[in-house]
């Protein structure tokens, strides 16, 4: 059982291939990759886009407000949709939150032991969360 929930940041610095301090170099290289210019440091958007952030299948998402696009959460918040490329904004970054609840929604969670079904979207509380838990089973003997 993982003892985490996926981020943007825990995938690729448990892969190997990033770290912390090359993220937005990593960006601006996938994005040439198929044709698309990024500015060379990252610009973040003064608005704010209303992002959807969920939690799918042990990782948590954002998804992009202008195609619905979905990518991993990154810690720093920072948004690029690897499918538009925030294009209808210029190429900026957008700024995602994740939940004030995390914690206690990925403690919920993590007690799961098939991570196909730690998920969370906009709305549920972490009683919901306990609920279905419960209704499954999960936790019990505990």
């Amino acid at each position: 059982m993982s003892d985490a929930i996926v981020t943007w940041d825990s995938y690729f610095e448990r892969s190997g291939r990033l770290t912390h301090d090359i993220r937005h170099r990593h960006m601006v290289a996938k994005a040439r990759k198929v044709g698309v210019d990024l500015p060379r440091s990252p610009v973040i958007a003064d608005d704010d886009a209303g992002i959807e952030v969920f939690l799918g299948y042990n990782a948590w998402h954002a998804k992009c407000p202008f195609c619905n696009g979905q990518e991993l959460m990154r810690e720093d918040g920072l948004f690029m949709c690897q499918s538009c490329w925030n294009s209808a904004i210029g190429r900026r970054y957008l700024r995602a939150s994740f939940p004030e609840a995390r914690k206690a929604i990925e403690d919920t969670v993590l007690a799961r032991p098939i991570p196909s079904t730690r998920n969370w979207v906009h709305g549920e509380t972490v009683a919901d969360l306990q609920a279905q838990n419960k209704s499954h089973g999960v936790g019990e003997g505990e």
